[in-house]
């Protein structure tokens, strides 16, 4: 079987969908299943994905910034391509298909979110219609769709009408390198290196409306005044649309010197600062799975998170939920943890035994199955 995997999403630094693709592509790889065509964006093979000899990679003319060029050979392209390379089927990781598909092969695609169906004032009007189209085009011409959680199954059957017999779900793991970490030289080598102090807060995501930034500010502005709270606050992340309202915030509420943004922070650094934090918060808005929330989990970290959308689906128990739109209550959670370490190395531990049950190589193998049912 010749299974075709469209990456051309994947980035030099990944997060978010990119993440997914490198994770559930090197488990498809490191499984030994049948080959693999995987077509990327120009400049953007792994080293470790061209030194097999399962895989096939094909670049595309075009870079990944080359928005509108790659985007376009995507679109009215792609498809041409795909037709003549005698794929028994095609995933593609993102909920997107070229709009002329050869007729001949099964499509899989696997829907992250519906995000821009439940929450569209968070993204540009342009890029909600846009993606809009894509995505009805998608999940109309898939044969199967992969659901990243039971939350984002429930979306397409209600926002979507699709049958619920076309959906698998198959939920997000967590990379090993996401630990307790016990080596204090190394949490103190990455501490230096970003700036961190010693007692903080985390938030790791995209600066962006749906991670509801604003939330988490005010949230933090009020455990500085009510509960005269010491921990700096530390984001990292991209900043995506709007950041800057929301950055302002920071000025507006008085917190210029609390809260810490050590811009972009490596992969094989991230463990170190989710271990070195007190409390990981993540009052997302709406989410599909939410897999920073995960990754603190793997390293010990305790977590406040949104009780709305796929979070509570992911931490179970293991985590203090919390209304998102309420920064009070946001607040009233966090300095809860903070003042009872019973409470916070009961959620320390049950978040390390739910995390352990999510692992990337079950996702591949479940992957896989939907696969051998298509051929």
């Amino acid at each position: 079987m010749r299974i075709g995997v469209n990456a051309l999403q994947l980035r030099t630094r990944n997060s978010g969908v990119g993440q997914y693709i490198y994770q559930m592509v090197s488990s498809l790889l490191s499984s030994g299943t049948d080959q693999l065509q995987i077509y990327l964006s120009r400049g953007m093979t792994p080293v470790e994905w061209s030194s097999g000899q399962i895989a096939v990679v094909k670049e595309i003319p075009f870079r990944k910034e080359q928005f509108i060029f790659r985007n376009l050979y995507e679109l009215f392209f792609f498809g041409a391509t795909l037709g003549r390379d005698n794929l028994s089927l095609l995933w593609s990781p993102d909920t997107k298909l070229p709009l002329f598909l050869p007729s001949n092969i099964p499509y899989v695609v696997t829907v992250h979110d519906l995000a821009i169906f439940r929450e569209p004032e968070t993204y540009e009007l342009s890029r909600a219609i846009y993606w809009r189209k894509l995505f009805k085009h998608a999940i109309q011409s898939s044969a199967c769709i992969v659901a990243i959680s039971q939350t984002t199954r429930n979306d397409l059957i209600e926002l979507m009408n699709v049958p619920p017999e076309k959906i698998r779900v198959i939920y997000n793991g967590v990379n090993p390198r996401f630990r307790l970490i016990d080596d204090q030289d190394h949490l103190a080598r990455v501490a230096s290196k970003y700036g961190l102090p010693k007692q903080f807060l985390l938030f790791v995501g995209l600066f962006g409306p749906r991670k509801n930034i604003a939330g988490i500010l005010q949230a933090y502005a009020i455990l500085k005044k009510k509960h005269q709270v010491s921990h700096h606050l530390v984001m990292v992340g991209e900043r995506g649309w709007r950041y800057r309202a929301d950055l302002e915030l920071v000025q507006r509420l008085g917190l210029e010197g609390d809260v810490v943004f050590p811009g972009f922070v490596e992969e094989d650094d991230l463990p170190a600062v989710y271990n070195l934090a007190d409390v990981f918060i993540f009052p997302s808005l709406y989410e599909g799975f939410g897999l920073p929330v995960l990754e603190a989990m793997a390293c010990g970290t305790p977590v406040v998170t949104s009780n709305l959308s796929a979070l509570p689906e992911v931490v179970g128990t293991s985590g203090v939920l919390v209304n998102p739109r309420d920064p009070e209550e946001i607040a009233s959670g966090v300095y809860h943890v903070l003042s009872n370490s019973k409470l916070a190395s009961g959620l320390a531990k049950a978040g390390l035994e739910r995390s352990s049950h999510f692992t990337w190589k079950n996702a591949a193998e479940e992957l896989m199955e939907v696969f051998q049912e298509l051929k």
